[in-house]
């Protein structure tokens, strides 16, 4: 089992024991200590960002709506993208999944979720996308 996967199966048992929400953000990103550093400020101490594997970055929210989730990803596109970077540098996507939906059986399912919304937001040309 990955370490994203490990925490998303254990924060899925929390949100449901205790009814609460969470999010995973995937952002498409080159998970170097610089980015991950960037993607780390500005959030909280309980929320964890994990290099997941190629270009992507997880950060997992607990008691985060999707209306919270779509705040810190808005910022975090702020904070992780260039003002003028060069055109070879591809625009920011981020894909969004939560719990609680009518997709999210599982904490596979969120995950599953949140690849589709970013493959949505790639396919888009960057940007947020949510499931």
């Amino acid at each position: 089992m990955t370490e994203l996967e490990e925490v998303l199966r254990r924060e899925f048992a929390r949100a449901a024991r205790y009814r609460e929400s969470f999010a995973l953000l995937l952002l498409d990103l080159t998970p170097t200590g610089e980015a991950l550093s960037s993607t780390r400020d500005g959030l909280r101490l309980c929320d964890s960002v994990i290099a997941s594997g190629g270009k992507r970055v997880a950060v997992v929210l607990p008691q985060t709506s999707l209306a919270g989730a779509l705040q810190v990803a808005t910022r975090l596109g702020e904070t992780l993208t260039p003002p003028e970077g060069p055109a070879s540098v591809p625009p920011l996507a981020i894909g969004i999944g939560v719990y609680p939906s009518a997709q999210a059986g599982d904490a596979a399912a969120i995950l599953r979720g949140a690849e589709r919304a970013l493959e949505q937001a790639r396919s888009r040309g960057g940007g947020i996308a949510s499931r």
